[in-house]
């Protein structure tokens, strides 16, 4: 597999501005990599050719939540910061999550949000404590010793000046926690309650709220689960810059990164120039933030994904009359070559998960040019990445990002690499 290291400079903790002027790497055939600029991809393109984006939507998926053992237990409520995940084909209410040291939790065991506070210096009466106390005491399973226990009451503010979930310079709304900016508090500041469901190895939090509550809620108040390596908290420009210009359908925790390089104006110019574009959708899961597990590892973990026959049919179309179907992001890529899998008819389209993996071994059977980012070492985009062009040639390419100094990962440059 192919490793590296890079120089922490290298790692772009913000994006270009604009995204078109994000620098581009070219690849072509195997031969020496070419420099330009994301504005010059309709150069490389050609009349009759097709890109295939994803259009799944981020969603701001980070909340800081209040954990409380079940009523039976004398432990403190502790603060913990998750990440949610909504998948609009599992059951209503019901959210898979990932939260540090997810051992802790245990099933039956609540988990209480509320908005940020209007000021450190709130009073009790209208602080997200009192609300939480108000969820906890309308929970059954709650007794008022509990709610003493788990140190919510109006007397001992779980987030206090220092604790608030976000702190004066980390508001969502850029103004240091005030909702609306407004400085002061709202009439009533809702809260969302819900309980850990563990049936085997699979863990969720079930919503005393429906999933609609939950989702404004999230548009409201989460912050958008930027990348750990960004060493950085997210900030209310994330909202717009981890996210492509054509998101859609919401769903996903992660930005299909490729994408975010594209603007309205550049789109239309490449549509322009006679060159299709098609949308799939994938929805990055928290999966996405775990490792690999192994240098033996054959699938990865579920993702919801669909391409629908119509794309299909203009995908095969494309490649009969000899344009080259060229796929934005790892993630377009594996919807694509998950739909053609096994022999699949690709113009009879596809809805459902996906676990592919591809790696040393694959053969593509949908796409014939990839723009993608640069990816972690060891990391099952690179190995994707090796797959399509051939390890030797990636390895030249990202040594030569590196000597020259392009910007990496997510909110970094990218390349384009065509046969």
């Amino acid at each position: 597999m192919i490793t590296f290291d890079l120089p922490p400079a290298l790692i772009a903790r913000f994006p270009c501005e604009p995204r078109d002027s994000a620098r581009l790497l070219v690849g072509v055939g195997g031969g020496m990599p070419i420099e330009g600029v994301v504005r010059d991809l309709p150069q490389w393109l050609r009349p009759g050719d097709l890109l295939v984006a994803n259009d799944s939507k981020v969603l701001p998926a980070r909340l800081h939540g209040l954990h409380q053992r079940d009523h039976r237990s004398l432990e403190p409520a502790k603060r913990r910061l998750f990440t949610l995940l909504y998948d609009p084909n599992s059951a209503e209410r019901s959210w898979a999550y990932m939260v540090k040291q997810d051992k802790a939790l245990k099933h039956g065991d609540r988990v209480l949000f509320a908005p940020p506070s209007s000021s450190p210096s709130s009073s009790p009466a209208s602080s997200p404590a009192s609300n939480l106390a108000s969820n906890l005491a309308s929970n059954p399973s709650s007794s008022p010793s509990a709610q003493a226990q788990a140190g919510v009451s109006t007397d001992s503010a779980p987030y206090g000046a220092d604790s608030a979930p976000y702190g004066a310079d980390s508001a969502p709304d850029g103004t240091g926690g005030a909702p609306n900016g407004t400085g002061g508090a709202p009439d009533a500041l809702p809260c969302l309650a819900a309980t850990v469901s563990v049936t085997g190895k699979d863990k969720v939090l079930v919503f005393d709220q429906d999933d609609s509550t939950v989702l404004q809620f999230l548009e409201d108040h989460g912050e958008m689960p930027i990348p750990p390596y960004l060493n950085r908290a997210a900030v209310q420009a994330d909202r717009h810059d981890y996210q492509t210009c054509y998101a859609s359908a919401i769903g996903s925790v992660a930005a299909p990164t490729a994408g975010l390089h594209f603007t309205p104006e550049l789109i239309k110019q490449i549509r322009a120039q006679g060159i299709g574009w098609a949308s799939v959708t994938l929805h990055v899961g928290l999966g996405t933030f775990a490792p690999l597990r192994n240098a033996t590892q054959t699938s990865l973990h579920p993702e919801w994904c669909r391409l629908d026959a119509a794309v299909g049919r203009q995908i095969v179309e494309t490649q009969q009359r000899g344009g080259r179907v060229i796929a934005v992001g790892t993630t377009a890529a594996r919807v694509l070559e998950t739909a053609g899998l096994h022999g699949r008819d690709i113009t009879n389209g596809f809805a459902g998960t996906t676990t592919l993996f591809i790696r040393e071994g694959h053969r593509f059977n949908a796409i014939n040019g990839l723009l993608t980012n640069f990816h972690l070492p060891e990391s099952s985009l690179l190995h994707l990445v090796a797959t399509f062009c051939g390890k030797e040639h990636a390895a030249e390419l990202y040594s030569y990002a590196i000597a020259h100094r392009f910007r990496f990962y997510s909110y970094g440059d990218c390349m384009l690499l065509l046969p």
